[in-house]
């Protein structure tokens, strides 16, 4: 679904940006990240830490 992949690449671009740059998360964001990685079971985040 074509839906499901612009969201689930949404979420991976969501999660390597507050890696990247070492951005808290809060319970609530942890929680709603959570609910929606479960229609993306093979979604892989790939991001460097920033210098």
């Amino acid at each position: 679904m074509l839906a499901a992949s612009a969201s689930c690449q949404y979420l991976s671009d969501w999660v390597a940006t507050k890696t990247r740059w070492q951005l808290a998360v809060d319970q609530a964001e942890k929680n709603a990240l959570d609910e929606r990685a479960t229609v993306c079971p093979d979604t892989r985040v790939k991001t460097h830490i920033a210098p």
